[in-house]
């Protein structure tokens, strides 16, 4: 990433927030790629609290604290005042223009994959994603999602036990996969209260430049 600036949404005193690139993990995983985290800790010249996760292929928006009070704070939110949504490009087949999606959710620690089921199991928790259909090409549904937690992979997961894999998730059932091994996922928006400026924040990214989203953008 040679500008790193052009990635930063909004910085204050308490928060800063980018709009991460697909392909850079947000922190350091066993492949020991340089972390998004190093890089928005080098921008900022001093340590940052992670506020929120993405998996690496997707792209999108994550929130770092300059304080761990700030930290606290932002985390008191998740799942109430705080939201996020996404954008998915998803195969087109006959679905509702917009509906939800429950499902039961758990971690498989071998395979380190999500597992997911109608019905409840063992050490499971019950997830609910929102969608609704944006937009149709020939081939594929643009939808935007909300969730109402933040459990592993529960996106990726829950759609494509709906027969509606994202578009280039091959570990979650896409035919085939990105060539820049992405997947059409993206945090593009969220929303939180800034207790400090006592105000709402909403920040909205721009859509991802790569693959087929220019499309529908």
């Amino acid at each position: 990433m040679e500008n790193i600036a052009s990635i930063v949404l909004y910085k204050d005193h308490h928060y800063i927030v980018v709009d991460k690139p697909s392909g850079i993990p947000v922190q350091k995983d066993k492949t020991e790629d340089t972390a998004l985290t190093e890089i928005v800790m080098a921008y900022a010249k001093q340590e940052l609290f992670l506020c929120n996760r993405i998996d690496r292929p997707v792209s999108g928006i994550v929130v770092f604290a300059k304080t761990q009070k700030a930290a606290a704070e932002f985390q008191k939110q998740m799942g109430s005042t705080f939201q996020k949504k996404y954008l998915a490009l998803v195969p087109k087949i006959e679905i509702p223009i917009e509906a939800t999606l429950e499902h039961y959710i758990g971690k498989s620690q071998k395979s380190n994959k999500a597992i997911i089921d109608v019905a409840p199991f063992k050490n499971s928790d019950l997830v609910k994603l929102h969608y609704t259909i944006l937009k149709s090409s020939d081939q594929y549904h643009l939808l935007e999602l909300q969730t109402e937690s933040g459990k592993f992979h529960q996106i990726r997961a829950q759609l494509s036990k709906a027969g509606i894999p994202v578009r280039g998730d091959v570990k979650y059932g896409a035919r085939r996969s990105n060539k820049d091994r992405s997947i059409g996922l993206h945090a593009y928006s969220i929303s939180f209260y800034h207790s400090q400026k006592n105000q709402e924040i909403k920040l909205t990214t721009n859509w991802p430049s790569h693959d087929i989203w220019k499309f529908f953008e």
